[in-house]
């Protein structure tokens, strides 16, 4: 009986770490099948249709309309198929535990501040499409390390890597985002995302100075890094620090 009360007591502590592990191994595995599909997408897209900065007129991106038509353009290169309708609006933690609401309602009468397009992927993955609206946007590739990296992007993608009716629903660990460039996508947060305070890894993702604006910028993190450590040491981990958790 002592024997199988601290096999039970091993059990208890092991176990749950053994399945959060294998959980963030999932996210990882599964982030970079989405950035791997979305990045073939993009890049068919743009060998047919030219760079992302020819998709739109300058009215259109003043509108829902370069939103729509970014995605009409980019569904007929996204293999598998795509479930398209209307979809609720959904709720996601960021990394402070504070909530933001999603948006994700195709509605072409919307306020453009409602212009993420939403679709699913048959792997059961959603994904939300918002393009830039400024005019002078759109003006810089995936390669541009200056602070163009903010205001010259085309837009913005965010994955949820389980569906939005699944949880967790947590910023940066099934929730996840990439920016859109004239070239193809780029993860959210890579160390050259620093020009402009407070949207960096640092402060959205390792949680230094957490906003309303910051989803998705652990992204790059995980992509290079192999790990969710920010779940455990998030002070210890930045682009000019250490990558994981000392212990």
């Amino acid at each position: 009986m002592i024997t199988l009360g601290i096999i039970g007591v091993v059990a208890a502590i092991t176990i749950p770490g053994l399945i959060q592990k294998y959980q963030e191994q999932a996210a990882i595995s599964n982030l970079k099948k989405a950035y791997s599909m979305l990045s073939q997408a993009y890049r068919s897209a743009i060998d047919n249709y030219g760079p992302v900065s020819d998709w739109c007129s300058d009215s259109e991106k003043q509108t829902l309309e370069c939103s729509y038509k970014s995605y009409d353009i980019l569904k007929q290169y996204i293999k598998g198929d795509l479930v398209e309708g209307k979809y609720h609006y959904g709720s996601y933690k960021r990394r402070d535990g504070s909530v933001q609401s999603k948006y994700g309602e195709k509605n072409p009468n919307a306020s453009y501040s409602q212009s993420t397009i939403p679709f699913g992927l048959h792997n059961g993955m959603y994904v939300w499409i918002s393009m830039n609206s400024n005019p002078a946007g759109c003006c810089t590739d995936t390669q541009d390390t200056t602070r163009s990296r903010w205001g010259c992007e085309c837009g913005k993608l965010l994955v949820d890597l389980n569906g939005s009716e699944s949880k967790p629903n947590i910023d940066g660990v099934d929730l996840f985002g990439f920016k859109i460039f004239t070239d193809g996508i780029s993860p959210q947060g890579t160390k050259y995302d620093n020009y402009w305070y407070p949207y960096t890894f640092e402060d959205q993702c390792a949680g230094n100075q957490i906003t309303s604006t910051g989803l998705g910028m652990c992204t790059a993190w995980v992509l290079e890094n192999n790990n969710l450590d920010y779940l455990r040491c998030p002070n210890e981990l930045g682009w000019t620090k250490a990558s994981s958790c000392s212990k």
